[in-house]
């Protein structure tokens, strides 16, 4: 896993998406959507801020229904290059928006209120329509 101390200014000169948690746990959660994001996004830097990890931790020792596959988005996490994005470390929500206004990147979502935020924002976004990956 790269910590945010690693984040470089060429980031926000880049194509970048932050995604989150909702995100995330999508990725796993629907057959062959992991297969079609990297695919189609294979170019971009993908990070995610600090809290965004913390759920996911959360998520994983909840024991509760999703509790696999925020395990199995850790394991992407860490092993295929998310860059964790340190001092953004408060409201995962709030923080993925605020991580997207600040490097310039486009937002993953499945939360309608992150989409509602990023659309007021001018952040361009990914999200799901009708289970089909879909850039706003």
């Amino acid at each position: 896993m790269k910590r945010g101390s690693e984040f470089k200014n060429i980031y926000s000169l880049s194509r970048c998406i932050v995604m989150d948690t909702s995100f995330l746990i999508e990725l796993f959660s629907k057959a062959g959507l992991l297969d079609d994001f990297r695919g189609r996004f294979i170019n971009y830097n993908l990070l995610i801020p600090r809290s965004v990890y913390r759920e996911l931790l959360e998520l994983r020792d909840s024991g509760g229904k999703v509790s696999g596959f925020a395990g199995l988005a850790l394991k992407f996490i860490d092993t295929s290059g998310v860059l964790v994005v340190d001092g953004f470390d408060g409201v995962a929500d709030e923080d993925v928006v605020s991580l997207a206004l600040d490097k310039g990147c486009y937002v993953a979502t499945c939360d309608n209120d992150v989409i509602n935020r990023c659309r007021e924002r001018g952040i361009r976004l990914i999200f799901l329509l009708r289970g089909i990956l879909t850039i706003d």
